[in-house]
């Protein structure tokens, strides 16, 4: 059982915040059964309000809409509905004009009226509508011209369609023209329901008559009995239930005196020739007239019949002048007793009246003379008396009439009423009467406030009544925290207050059955007020602690020597912790709110100081190393950067966004002049690559000459200029500095000796051979001069007489001599002897002297002084000459 209660349904949960969460993670489509059985069944309103908000199916939210017991769900339903049917959601439109058929709400068919996407939803809504209001506003904004014929049609309203007509000008002229027609209509339907009426209150009072003097003859009662009930017929109905029951009492009464006449003796219904039922002629009737004090309809119906009788034999014209002026005269009788005593409409009522000069005048069109009379005396003498004051008010009137126009039209009742009110003020000032065009602006105003009135009754009542019950579905049962309550409240109210109001007294029951709910509401959440309470005082005092700590802090401490970091740190933690102390009463405590922030503005005063200043320390830095990428070294100017990066550091940091914008220039900077600096390097290093391989080059065509085998001629000259060619590549290159270049330096510098020694040789050698060939040619003694002494000398002595040869032990000594110098091996045989001449050497040198026949030019010249004999012994002494040429400095 513990496993199936941990694997219940969250919507399943005893707990209702649980509930509410589970339906919204519930998919509407997929667990449409369980959030139909949430929205029905759960007892949290809550909850059921959850639910609803995620249902599709229409026929559901209806009955919901009609059976849940909870306004505010109800009112969700009602909102979900209409949101469906108007297409906030995708639902097959056939669903939608069937629900919309069966729908019973009003304000859910208001709704799609207004803001169905679809034309035929809407045009299905709108036959439903019994809302002026709603028909109205669709005669004027639907996008569907019939469908805004088709509204205007069934608007009866005469403000309403007075308000189509005024404002169709600038949105449909086709749609205020007919407005302009049915308001014409309208006006003539109801002077002929008057007319009909004052008719049948003549007909009435011939009925009365018949009844109280039905005359002589039986006969003629009967027949003007005949002509009243056609008459009766042919008017219709006159919509005035009390005069349709007095004309069928004077009918059934007059029925039954005439059943009296026929059954009484024959002698009572004879008539004497001038009784009251003899034809009356129209100089009669009109002569009657004249006596009366004004027209009624009896004398002008007699005067019709009567003229009708004697047909156009009559020649009294004045007959036909009263016919007709009392007719006008009854069609308006009702307008010139309730008329408003003001210039235009008296004005008005005249001109329609047109009364002839030539009858006399009733009364009520005499005292109507006099009020006109007394209007146009009154506005002679107010523009002959205060022309410039009554300009300056009927400027104020003109342009308070401008702003009540303009409150109209946005639908300020309020202030469309103050406004008025205004106005009333302004023309009760005004000298005498208004001119007939603010007359008219007048009365629209008037006209207009009564209809926005009436609008705003209307269409104000049902939102109030449905705040209403919103309201007293607030309580201990509505399944919301006592915060969320007090909250729903508020709302509530401020739903209230954008309604705008009504001045009918079901609206002010409404508001004090609002309030009642509301302070009811408020009632619930006592405890937790209570609660409340408790916790704005004691979050006051922890404010008014922190404002002392702040004004404590700021009053002991040199701001200058706190970084600046830890002040932004201390403002931003004293903001949240103001911030934190919540709920707090405003009112209660304002000045400690005020001093709070003068010690906040203190801080931010010093802190935006303090930014400032380093701010323009960076800004010069930046401005520095903007200089330092013009700069000509690069390595200069990198170690430069070096030394703004670390004043940049040891600025303290501000943390604002221009500072960061500065850092990013300041960084950029750094950037372009370390990259100069590693592009020189680059360049210095390919330099040095390059030149590092050039020098290889010299080095191994150096090496390549010195070698033994790289083929070069035995010409010293070739090798020399060879050498010299080298050497001057080599002084015109750069060796990097490091390891890499001092190796092919120091490489250099023993190739070059190497050449340089063996070039040594070279010429040193090529002097043994020109001795050899001076010594082979035909002429021995003509020695180059270029030789050496001691070998010159011996050249020359050769060539002078003839020398005598050298014995062998001196050859053989020569020899070893020579091995000795040149440090190669002699014979095995020989080296006893070798080892003696070593001894005489080393003796010799070691006494500090050494004969001049031990140096290598001595020995050469010794040998070639005298010539060998011995082959063997020149090949060897040749051999050793050679290496002694090369070792020997």
């Amino acid at each position: 059982m513990l496993f199936e209660r941990l694997r219940q349904p969250g919507w399943r949960h005893r707990d209702e915040a649980v509930r509410r969460r589970s339906v919204a993670k519930l998919d509407a489509r997929a667990d449409a059964a369980t959030l139909e059985r949430l929205a029905r069944e759960d007892p949290s309103a809550g909850v059921r309000v959850a639910a609803v908000r995620r249902l599709w199916d229409l026929g559901l939210l209806a009955r919901v809409l009609e059976d849940d017991p909870e306004a505010p769900v109800r009112e969700c339903a009602r909102a979900r509905y209409g949101h469906l049917l108007t297409g906030g959601d995708e639902l097959p439109i056939g669903d939608r004009e069937a629900a919309i058929e069966a729908c019973q709400d009003a304000m859910v068919l208001a709704q799609v009226a207004r803001g169905a996407r679809e034309e035929s939803l809407r045009r299905a809504a709108l036959a439903r509508v019994d809302d002026a209001g709603v028909l109205a506003e669709a005669a004027l904004h639907d996008p569907v011209a019939r469908l805004r014929q088709d509204a205007l049609e069934r608007v009866g309203d005469e403000s309403l369609l007075r308000d189509i007509a005024e404002r169709g000008r600038g949105l449909d002229r086709r749609i205020a023209r007919l407005a302009r027609e049915r308001l014409q209509q309208i006006e003539e339907g109801r002077q002929q329901r008057w007319q009909t009426r004052q008719e049948l209150i003549g007909l009435c009072e011939r009925l009365e008559a018949l009844v109280d003097d039905p005359g002589g003859r039986a006969a003629v009662a009967e027949a003007e009995r005949q002509r009243i009930g056609n008459r009766r017929e042919a008017l219709g109905d006159c919509g005035d239930a009390a005069l349709e029951e007095r004309f069928r009492r004077a009918w059934e009464a007059s029925g039954e005196t005439q059943v009296r006449m026929r059954t009484a003796p024959a002698g009572n219904n004879e008539q004497a020739p001038d009784g009251p039922a003899a034809a009356e002629t129209p100089a009669a009737v009109v002569s009657e007239l004249e006596r009366a004090e004004e027209p009624t309809v009896v004398l002008i119906n007699r005067l019709e019949r009567s003229l009708q009788e004697h047909g156009d034999d009559t020649p009294e014209q004045r007959a036909r002048l009263w016919l007709e002026a009392g007719r006008r005269y009854l069609a308006l009788v009702e307008p010139i007793a309730t008329v408003e005593d003001e210039l235009h409409a008296l004005s008005e009522l005249e001109e329609r009246l047109d009364w002839p000069s030539t009858l006399p005048v009733p009364a009520p069109v005499e005292r109507l003379r006099e009020a006109l009379a007394r209007h146009r005396e009154a506005d002679a003498a107010g523009a002959r008396e205060g022309d410039e004051d009554r300009r300056d008010l009927l400027d104020r009137l003109d342009a308070a009439l401008t702003r009540v126009e303009e409150a109209l039209d946005s639908g300020t009742l309020r202030r469309a009423r103050r406004e008025l009110r205004g106005i009333n003020n302004i023309v009760s000032a005004v000298p005498g009467s208004l001119d007939p065009e603010r007359e008219r602006r007048l009365a629209r105003a008037r006209a207009g406030l009564a209809e926005l009135s009436d609008w705003r009754r209307f269409a104000v009542l049902p939102k109030q009544e449905a705040l209403c019950e919103r309201m007293e579905g607030l309580g201990e049962g509505d399944g919301l925290t006592a915060e969320a309550r007090l909250s729903r409240v508020r709302e509530l109210f401020a739903e209230w207050r954008q309604t705008g109001g009504s001045d009918s007294a079901e609206s002010r029951a409404l508001w004090q059955r609002f309030r009642t709910a509301a302070e009811k509401a408020r009632g619930s959440c006592a405890e937790w007020l209570e609660s409340r309470e408790r916790q704005c005082r004691h979050n006051a005092e922890e404010r008014e602690r922190l404002v002392a700590q702040l004004g404590g802090f700021l009053e002991g401490t040199d701001l200058s020597t706190v970084a600046l970091p830890e002040l932004v740190r201390i403002r931003r933690t004293a903001r949240r912790d103001w911030q934190g102390l919540v709920p707090v009463k405003d009112r209660e405590i304002r000045d400690v709110s005020r001093r709070f922030e003068a010690l906040m503005d203190q801080l931010s005063a010093h802190i935006d100081e303090r930014r400032q200043r380093l701010y323009e320390a960076r800004r010069q830095l930046v401005a520095e190393a903007r200089a330092l990428t013009e700069h000509d070294d690069p390595e200069e100017a990198a170690e430069s950067a070096k030394a703004l990066q670390r004043r940049w550091k040891a600025t303290e940091a501000t943390g604002t966004g221009p500072e960061r914008r500065l850092w990013r220039e300041f960084r950029g900077a750094c950037d372009r002049i370390f990259e100069a600096r590693d592009r020189a390097r680059a360049e210095r290093r390919k330099a040095a690559d390059d030149g590092l391989a050039e020098a290889r080059g010299v080095l191994a065509e150096l090496e390549r000459l010195g070698s033994a085998a790289s083929g070069e001629s035995d010409d010293p000259a070739d090798l020399g200029t060879a050498l010299s060619t080298l050497e001057s590549r080599w002084e015109a290159l750069t060796l990097p500095a490091g390891r890499a270049g001092q190796e092919v330096a120091r490489r250099y510098e023993g190739a070059r000796k190497a050449v340089r020694d063996e070039l040594h040789a070279r010429r040193r050698l090529a002097v043994l051979a020109r001795v050899e060939a001076a010594l082979a040619a035909d002429a021995p003694g003509d020695a180059p001069e270029d030789l050496p002494a001691p070998l010159r000398d011996a050249v020359r002595a050769r060539g002078a007489d003839a020398t005598p040869v050298h014995d062998v032990s001196t050859q053989r000594d020569l020899c070893l001599r020579m091995e000795i110098l040149a440090g190669v091996e002699s014979p095995e045989p020989e080296r006893p002897r070798r080892m003696e001449l070593q001894v005489e050497r080393l003796a010799n040198g070691l006494g500090g002297e050494t004969p001049e026949d031990q140096g290598l030019w001595s020995l050469l010249a010794r040998w070639y002084a005298r010539p060998a004999t011995d082959p063997a012994l020149a090949e060897r002494f040749r051999r050793a000459a050679e290496a002694a040429l090369r070792s020997v400095p």
